[in-house]
């Protein structure tokens, strides 16, 4: 077994230093773009959670039962402010 670093795209194994620097460059950009890419998808956690938070406590704070789920999206919501 070889200790050499690879990486495998669409099933094929590319041994890292073979691969041009221009590829070893894309490589690196997409790695990146993926741990962005799960950042991103954190923070999307946290809002998601924070605003079923915010659904239950605005629930509450009309006097809607809490067994009442708070608004899925945005378009369940209705503002009449008249």
């Amino acid at each position: 077994m070889s200790d050499e670093q690879s990486v495998k795209i669409d099933g094929k194994d590319y041994p890292i230093a073979d691969l041009s620097e221009d590829s070893r460059a894309k490589l690196m950009s997409l790695r990146i773009v993926d741990q962005e890419l799960a950042r991103l998808q954190q923070q999307i956690a946290i809002a998601q959670t924070a605003r079923i938070a915010y659904g239950k406590a605005l629930n509450k704070s009309l006097g809607i039962d809490s067994d009442t789920p708070p608004p899925a999206s945005e378009e369940e919501l209705a503002f009449n402010f008249s």
